[in-house]
């Protein structure tokens, strides 16, 4: 089978540094292990570090049966932005262009967003007769919508009608719409006004745990030791892996640490960049306990994961988010690490209930600080939150487990053609 992964924003295997393969990279591994040729459609722009790679078009060959077409468009400095909508435009229609060039494949797996491209790739897939199944990542427009400022919410329908109908064109049209939650998967099949069939699947993001020789595992505490931790004279760590930025309730989440450290010996670890990242560390330069160490590679996670207490979630309350079983989620599983998720309702919140691998807190820095004051004082308690979302990694979402069942799927829907 001969497939084409679309995706402009996730890391590669060339990328510099300790990286971590994301759905994409990982689910190649998993394809070209079963004897296929992949072809993965990049940007040339790096969304993580918002920096471009070469600064032009280029094809790379990774492995034989294996190729990263990256192409070239602006960029931009913020995740959401005029400057970002242009980039994707750009990103689409370069795409369009460059896809006919191409020997068409056996199937397309395109990711949404972006919208554009997602909208390209069916276009592509109906001219040329190849299945597309469009994989829904993020509840684009809707989620842009929710940033909109309260004042302008009445113009959201008219200043983004352009992108509700690229949702509905790329879901209307797939051959199949995936998702990483059964609840994205629905959203799908509501802008696609059909119902279900066996081809519409959930498909839940799939973590690799990364190998840890004893020198990385020294490197790694080497490292945590140069931001003023040591991992192993902290018995109580709270961390939180991912983007300083608008996608999270940060000020409650401080606030909350605050409360905790004037009753607890315990340490805030807020991993990541992000347009806050500045600003925070500012503003708690006073607080020895709370520490922005940046970015973090994959390596470094997993110390600090193997020696935490509990993990932060503090997401915005909306259904982007309500629904989305994100991979950061996934990640605090693998590391056996109790769940505190800022939203009391939806397929996550029942998802952490109903295995007992977490707790919800409905973003209030009151009930966030007596939530983690309640698993510090009841280590058994914890414990056994901790066993649990290890246990349900084991069984659910390890990415052998997840990207070879994906596999079996697209080979299907290749046969069905």
């Amino acid at each position: 089978m001969y497939i084409w992964l679309i995706n402009s924003s996730e890391p590669t295997p060339l990328d510099e540094g300790e990286i971590r393969l994301l759905r994409m990279g990982i689910l190649s591994k998993y394809l070209l292990q079963q004897g296929h040729e992949v072809l993965w459609w990049n940007a040339d722009f790096c969304h993580p570090t918002k920096k471009h790679r070469f600064g032009e078009d280029r094809t790379i060959e990774i492995e034989p049966n294996y190729r990263i077409r990256f192409l070239h468009a602006p960029g931009y400095d913020k995740h959401i932005s005029l400057a970002r909508f242009w980039d994707h435009r750009i990103y689409a229609q370069k795409f369009a262009v460059q896809a006919r060039k191409e020997t068409p494949p056996d199937v397309i797996l395109c990711s949404l967003p972006t919208l554009d491209l997602a909208a390209a790739s069916v276009r592509y897939g109906k001219e040329f007769n190849v299945p597309v199944v469009v994989d829904i990542r993020d509840l684009w427009p809707d989620v842009i919508a929710d940033r909109i400022p309260r004042l302008l919410k009445w113009s959201a329908p008219l200043i983004l009608a352009p992108y509700y109908a690229m949702a509905k064109s790329a879901c209307k049209n797939a051959t199949a719409l995936t998702g990483n939650a059964p609840d994205f998967v629905e959203w799908g099949l509501r802008k696609a006004r059909r119902s279900a069939c066996q081809q519409d699947q959930d498909f839940p993001f799939g973590y690799e745990e990364p190998a840890m020789s004893e020198d990385d595992k020294r490197d790694a505490d080497t490292f945590w030791l140069s931001k003023g931790i040591n991992l192993r004279k902290h018995p109580s760590i709270i961390c939180f892996f991912g983007t300083l930025g608008h996608q999270f309730r940060f000020d409650e989440a401080l606030k909350a640490a605050e409360k905790v450290l004037n009753q607890k010996d315990a340490l805030f670890v807020c991993c990541g960049n992000g347009e806050r990242l500045d600003e925070f560390r500012e503003h708690y330069s006073h607080q020895r306990r709370i520490v922005f160490p940046g970015w973090v590679n994959a390596k470094q996670i997993w110390q600090l994961m193997r020696h935490s207490s509990i993990a932060l979630a503090p997401y915005n309350i909306n259904d982007n988010f309500r629904h989305n079983l994100a991979n950061k989620l996934i990640e605090y599983m693998a590391g056996g690490l109790p769940i505190l998720f800022s939203i009391d309702e939806g397929y996550v919140a029942n998802l952490i209930r109903e295995n007992e691998i977490g707790l919800t807190y409905s973003g209030s820095a009151d009930r966030l600080a007596a939530t983690i004051i309640r698993l510090l004082d009841d280590e058994p308690y914890r414990q056994r939150m901790a066993e649990n979302s290890r246990k349900l990694f084991e069984r659910k979402y390890k990415a052998e487990t997840v990207y070879n069942g994906f596999v079996t799927y697209l080979e299907t829907i290749a046969n069905q053609k």
